[in-house]
């Protein structure tokens, strides 16, 4: 059986279409370090599209546990989210507090380095689109226009204790979403993901990936 914890709230999270669509994330650990990217090709409405995701030099390909944290943070996100407001960054999160959701084990303050790495990962990818990324604004969908410098999934974040600008250290750790990614959530250009079915699929991660992709066709195509 999982196990739960007092910090499992959101059953139900809203997961972007295009996460849920295309791998962003590696399932296994194998080859993380030498693994430069991922690209996926394709027709759709009798156009061809072209999706590219590479990783920044100074970390590794983003993988499973890059991947439970995402999940986690939408989890986090969505339990303090307010249904008559637009959702809105930063995150704010303790690393204790991310672990649980994340459904890890907490092992103290050495695990913070390995944590701060997989968001990191994160961060440090690079999408790049031709007709392959969906935005969708009120009334329809288009493909997010292809530009050269590519797209992120996170714009920024800032863990506790970094000095601010104005030269104060950080209570909280904060990570800001990308602003395409948080305007298709607001935009429910998204799947209802039950977090707590997608952790337990997730102890063989590509069953949590077919359930992700499966639900991408049901209610987000």
């Amino acid at each position: 059986m999982m196990k739960t914890s007092a910090s499992s709230k959101a059953s139900i999270i809203q997961v972007e279409a295009n996460l849920l669509c295309f791998p962003f994330f590696a399932l296994q650990t194998k080859g993380l370090t030498h693994r430069n990217g991922v690209e996926v090709t394709g027709v759709r409405n009798g156009e061809s599209f072209r999706l590219r995701v590479t990783r920044n030099t100074d970390s590794e390909f983003p993988g499973p546990l890059s991947r439970k944290l995402h999940f986690a943070l939408l989890s986090l996100l969505f339990d303090r989210h307010h249904a008559d407001t637009p959702i809105q960054n930063p995150i704010e999160f303790s690393w204790r507090e991310l672990a649980d959701r994340a459904d890890l084990e907490w092992g103290g303050g050495h695990m913070i380095p390995r944590l701060k790495r997989a968001l990191e990962a994160t961060h440090g990818v690079v999408i790049r689109t031709n007709h392959a990324l969906i935005t969708r604004s009120t009334t329809d969908k288009q493909p997010m226009p292809t530009r050269e410098r590519g797209y992120h999934l996170y714009e920024k974040y800032i863990f506790v204790n970094e000095i601010l600008p104005d030269g104060s250290l950080a209570g909280k750790n904060r990570l800001w979403l990308a602003d395409w990614y948080l305007a298709n959530l607001n935009s429910l250009y998204s799947g209802p993901v039950n977090y707590e079915l997608w952790r337990e699929l997730n102890r063989r991660p590509i069953a949590s990936r077919i359930y992700e992709y499966l639900l991408f066709k049901f209610t987000a195509d």
